[in-house]
């Protein structure tokens, strides 16, 4: 077979995959309660939701749920990456995390939000305690944005709606998302006293200085070599290390 003449591949349009399904170490970090908990007391508490909202959740309550969605046929159509619940004065609070992987930005994502969070109300609607109350709790989505160039997608669906949007918003669901930059929010970080903060350090660390300070603060604050926390987090940070190659020996436990 004759070689691709390299002139072809370069005046066919490039196709970007825009999704890349959270991978093991993803799902271990934030699939843990501890890392969860701060993720939302960082992004969450007091900022998305108020205060008096806060105080009525049952943080020790916290789940993780299926991710398999299913339409009215009951076929699977759609893994979300994470489902988290919490009590909240004897309802329940759904939190959907998607992750938005390597240096992609999605500028549909509000309509994956849309998707999502309309086959999570799907699956809720089968459940007899929603169904004896005829109402539905309420869902909020986290977009976990792993990339380093800034984020420009719009976080809400009417934002995507041309012409006269606003007289159409009473008829369109908001469908707003929380956008946690983790790259971002690493370089901002000055203190490292925090499991999440330091594994956020270590994974985007750009010297060799700024690893090795993580990699001390998680040893001091993590210090049982064996522990599932500490697996986990290194895991988590040698994804990350190993999809930008870096060299395997700084990557020492």
């Amino acid at each position: 077979m004759a070689a691709a003449d390299p002139r072809d591949h370069a005046a066919q349009p490039r196709i970007k995959l825009v999704y890349h399904p959270m991978d093991k170490a993803d799902k271990e970090f934030y699939g843990n309660r501890q890392m969860m908990e701060e993720l939302l007391a960082k992004h969450v508490f007091g900022k998305v939701l108020p205060s008096e909202i806060v105080a009525r959740l049952e943080i020790e309550s916290m789940e993780t749920r299926p991710t398999e969605l299913r339409d009215s046929t009951q076929t699977v159509v759609r893994h979300v990456d994470l489902l988290w619940r919490v009590r909240i004065r004897g309802s329940w609070l759904y939190l959907i995390l998607l992750f938005e992987a390597q240096s992609s930005v999605d500028w549909r994502m509000p309509l994956r939000i849309l998707h999502e969070t309309a086959l999570v109300y799907q699956e809720l609607s089968k459940d007899p305690e929603v169904r004896k109350r005829r109402t539905l709790p309420p869902v909020l989505p986290v977009v976990i944005y792993t990339g380093t160039r800034p984020w420009t997608a719009v976080t809400r669906l009417e934002e995507l709606i041309a012409g006269e949007a606003e007289a159409f918003l009473p008829f369109a669901l908001g469908q707003q998302y929380v956008l946690v930059p983790e790259a971002e929010e690493a370089r901002a970080l000055t203190r490292l006293d925090t499991p999440r903060s330091a594994a956020l350090r270590l994974r985007y660390a750009q010297s060799r200085g700024e690893f090795q300070e993580a990699v001390a603060k998680l040893r001091e604050l993590l210090p049982e070599r064996s522990s599932p926390m500490r697996e986990a987090l290194v895991a988590w940070a040698r994804s990350r290390m190993i999809a930008e190659g870096a060299k395997e020996e700084h990557m020492e436990r």
